[in-house]
């Protein structure tokens, strides 16, 4: 999206061919994300330790200088020689005898240079001294803290204080704008720095926008310089028989190293607008300043508040000059060469919060696609969906490396069936907008949804058949519309995505999509277990949630009574149990069965056989699925409580107390009722409960178990009734 009111560049003047600076159009940032970024640094900066005190007790008793001083000087002298005389002998003619003088040449010579060698140092070390080490190390600490607070911001910044006088305090809104500059140097450009200098006024006559940062502040390079002097003498001389010569020299080495400015920043006093700018220097010993881009920042708190406000409007004037520059003394001159004021524009700019909702990402397909039964490919299309996003899966990010992010339009992710299916999936964006929903946009007209329903067919083996129907709830004449999507249904802990069905009419003349599965009959049969339907992302009428409820049954039998004619009666507690399907029990052989509830079976049988048996097999009707519990123990101790005068009554959804009576009630430690436990109170002969609306949300005889002994317990019979009866 566009977030600037104008196009085109700001300043671009070629100077007949005598080079530019040219200024692109201002663009807006996230401020958010730079915010970011300085968390980051002020993060990493907290972790530098600054106090080393091993150094600084390793640095006592060393030496911080020495000065050593040390002259020669190279004198000879040498006797010149005597002639040398040769007498000359002629043979042949008789003549005198001729002497010959012969005298060498003599040049003086100046005597070579003296070598001057640095005697040995009696110090052993060298360094900063003790106090002087710790000083700096506490000067670098001051520093980071002066550079973290910076990067946290003034308050005044942040905030403004109402001048009604109510001392109210409200957010300012606070902008990042960024300038491409690029600087195209010629010939007559030589020994000059480029200059930026931009003006930011409120254009709605608002307070002057103040500058929080600039970006870069400077940008330095580390260079070396060396100066090497070098001063040497000789001189010879004849003085009458002697050859006199002297000799030496001098030298110097200086070596350095510094910092050529390439860019700073810098600001102008004006109360009436932000003025700011840039200078660009030759460095290296370069005669131009560097050609090419360069990329700038300022980060500006305007009078404007950020909560009310969707955007605040700039007026941006920029200026462009060439400045002489001094490469020795590395200064620029006041006078201006080549000046160019910019024109003014104005820029308009989105408070952070419409920023941020404006970059929000925005999903416009979403497809989940099922690559096995474990594993779901979900490809998603939209805008703004930046590198580095993140998948939310029912609040547990899902691992980078799972998510593939191919462009700002499209990412995708892989993530396990089980834990994709029935939770919600966000999109997390790194640096703008808030996370969104995952989910196709709403159509028009919208999609119908599916209802479904199921029936049980026959055993076979250990597998029960589960036939499952799909139907549309707004036009049963009609198919449900799946959008020609993967269908993932959950049974128990089975996921199977589902992409073909088989169309059909039901007895009702409803249209149907069917398909037929298989799971444990055992389990299914006597366990709850999620039974779930959803096409991801389609909305909530293509998510179904629920629970299949077990047929039936057994938890535990006990012994109810003992009669004198030698047979026993137990109790069968469990759930689903029907006066019309009676199941049938075996304990060594077929007992005579009853259905006291559809919670409880009552069984009789020979106490003398019964005694012996270990488990008792309950026979599960329709399916004729066996079921297998243990059989109880003896009969109970002589303090077991004896209620009497049951069942009693209580009315439908009421939780009023009941009271029974009998004897030896206070030996009773908790009463139980499918499985939670019930409040009461009991003296020896009275015993009064206090039933929670689960047991008296069903009309007819409801049992409750009330323990006197570990595993032990005897029936209380409630009598539920309608309300008006």
């Amino acid at each position: 999206m566009s977030i600037l009111s104008y196009s085109g560049l700001l300043f671009a003047d070629d100077r007949k061919g005598k080079g530019a600076i040219v200024v692109e159009q201002p663009k807006q940032y996230s401020y958010r994300y730079l915010q970011d970024q300085l968390r980051t640094l002020n993060a990493q900066l907290n972790t530098l330790s600054t106090l080393n005190a091993e150094t600084v007790k390793a640095a006592q008793g060393t030496f911080q200088g020495s000065s050593t001083r040390q002259s020669s000087f190279n004198l000879s002298i040498a006797e010149i020689g005597l002639p040398k005389v040769e007498t000359v002998v002629d043979k042949e003619a008789d003549s005198t005898t001729k002497e010959t003088t012969t005298e060498e040449a003599v040049n003086p010579t100046a005597p070579s240079s003296p070598t001057i060698t640095a005697p040995a140092s009696p110090i052993s070390s060298f360094g900063l001294s003790a106090q002087d080490l710790l000083e700096e190390q506490v000067r670098l600490r001051y520093q980071i803290s002066n550079l973290r607070l910076l990067l946290d911001q003034a308050v005044s910044d942040k905030f403004i204080v109402q001048s009604t006088g109510s001392g109210d305090v409200r957010g300012r809104l606070q902008v990042l704008l960024g300038f491409r500059v690029s600087i195209i140097p010629t010939d007559v450009h030589k020994d000059h720095a480029a200059v930026v200098e931009v003006t930011v006024k409120a254009a709605d006559g608002k307070q002057a926008p103040s500058v929080m940062a600039l970006m870069p502040e400077e940008k330095n390079y580390n260079a070396t310089a060396m100066t090497q002097k070098r001063n040497a003498f000789g001189a010879a001389a004849l003085a009458g028989v002697f050859s006199v010569g002297v000799s030496g020299s001098r030298g110097s080495d200086i070596f350095y190293i510094y910092q050529d400015t390439d860019t700073f920043a810098f600001e102008r006093a004006d109360k009436s607008a932000a003025r700011f700018g840039w200078q660009f220097r030759p460095v290296l010993n370069q005669r131009t300043v560097q050609p090419g881009p360069r990329y700038l920042f300022v980060a500006l708190a305007l009078d404007d508040v950020s909560d009310t406000d969707e955007q605040s409007a700039l007026t941006v004037e920029i200026d462009t000059h060439w400045q002489k520059y001094d490469r020795k003394r590395r200064v620029t001159k006041n006078a201006t060469r080549y000046s160019e004021s910019g024109r003014q524009k104005t820029l308009s700019v989105l408070t952070e919060a419409k920023l941020q909702e404006e970059l929000t990402p925005e999903v416009t397909s979403a497809t989940a696609i099922s690559l096995d039964a474990d594993t779901v490919n979900v490809r998603i299309e939209g805008v703004d969906i930046y590198e580095g996003s993140k998948v939310l899966i029912g609040g547990k990010y899902l691992a980078d490396s799972a998510v593939n992010h191919r462009s700002e339009n499209y990412l995708e992710f892989f993530a396990p069936a089980k834990e994709l299916l029935g939770q919600e999936v966000r999109i997390v964006s790194p640096r703008y907008g808030f996370s969104s929903l995952v989910s196709e946009p709403t159509k028009s007209p919208p999609l119908s949804g599916f209802e479904f329903y199921y029936d049980m067919g026959e055993i076979i083996g250990d597998q029960l058949i589960i036939n499952l129907f799909l139907t549309n709830p707004s036009d049963p004449t009609s198919y449900p519309d799946l959008n020609d999507r993967d269908v993932f249904v959950t049974l128990g802990d089975d996921i199977q995505p589902v992409r073909e069905w088989v169309r059909g009419q039901n007895t009702d003349g409803k249209k149907t999509l069917s398909r037929r599965f298989l799971v444990n009959a055992r389990d299914w049969l006597t366990k709850p277990h999620p039974l779930n339907i959803e096409v991801p992302f389609l909305g909530s009428g293509y998510q179904q949630l629920n629970e299949s409820l077990p047929l039936m049954t057994i938890s535990s039998v006990a012994l109810l009574d003992e009669a004198k004619d030698g047979t026993v009666q137990w109790a069968v507690f469990g759930s689903g149990f029907d006066a019309k399907n009676v199941p049938r029990v075996y304990a060594g052989k077929k007992l005579d069965v009853s259905v006291f509830s559809n919670t409880e079976l009552r069984v009789k049988g020979p106490k003398d056989e019964l005694s012996k048996q270990k488990s008792v097999v309950v026979i599960m009707p329709t399916f004729n699925l066996p079921l297998t519990v243990s059989a109880p123990g003896k009969s109970e101790p002589a303090e077991k409580p004896k209620p009497t005068a049951q069942p009693q009554s209580a009315r439908q959804n009421s939780s009023a107390p009941v009271e029974f009576v009998g004897t030896n009630l206070t030996s009773i430690t908790k009463i139980v009722f499918e499985g939670k436990e019930v409040a009461f109170s009991a003296t020896t002969t009275k015993l009064t409960v206090f039933p929670i609306l689960k047991v008296t949300k069903r009309l007819g005889q409801q049992s409750l178990l009330a323990y006197y002994k570990e595993n032990t317990f005897i029936p209380l019979i409630l009598n539920v009734t309608a309300t008006g009866d």
